[in-house]
């Protein structure tokens, strides 16, 4: 069985009233607890808020798990409308690249 996760943030301070707004710092510690007790308890993966942007979504999938691509694969088009907003979003500066 996994143990609680309650423990081990009670240990490193956090009340027992977690907020969202408590995975939004830099606690690298809370954040490698979290992934390992997610890891450990069978999950595949984890999608949680960027601390860039909580508007969008990271997801990290474990090592081990199975992927299963849809389709075929498509290259990238440095002038596509969704490169480009990402770039911008990002304020990435995209080199030109073959298309």
């Amino acid at each position: 069985m996994v143990p609680s996760i309650a423990l081990h943030l009670s240990a490193l301070g956090y009340g027992v009233r977690f907020k969202a707004g408590d995975l939004m710092n830099s606690d690298r510690v809370l954040t490698r607890l979290i992934a390992g007790w997610s890891f450990d308890a069978g999950f595949q993966g984890i999608v949680y808020s960027s601390s860039h942007d909580v508007s969008l979504d990271c997801v990290a999938v474990f090592e081990g798990t199975e992927v299963t691509p849809v389709g075929d694969p498509t290259p990238l088009n440095a002038n596509s409308d969704d490169v480009r907003a990402v770039s911008n979003a990002f304020r990435l500066l995209i080199p030109d690249f073959p298309t």
